[in-house]
């Protein structure tokens, strides 16, 4: 499977919060606390991202939310893949 079908292949950022079942309101708590630095200007290019999670997992509440942020502010767009359903 080539990079972009994975990409196709993915949900949204938004789905894959809407359709959390754990970890959901901690992932909205560090979401409304973390800000990026202020004065750091947006990427010129159009760059996607692929995040392969779960969201059983701890690091992944962590870092999502960051990843969101960072995303939001340089138009990334970003598409989830379920670990445990794509290599099941």
């Amino acid at each position: 499977m080539t990079l972009e079908q994975w990409f196709e292949k993915g949900m949204s950022i938004e789905q894959y919060v809407s359709e959390m079942e754990k970890n959901k309101e901690h992932l909205h708590y560090i979401y409304e606390q973390f800000q990026l630095p202020k004065g750091k200007g947006q990427l010129e290019r159009n760059l996607r991202a692929i995040i392969l999670t779960e969201d059983w997992c701890g690091d992944a509440m962590v870092n999502v939310p960051i990843l969101m942020h960072i995303a939001e502010h340089h138009n990334i767009e970003v598409r989830v893949l379920l670990r445990d359903e794509t290599w099941s």
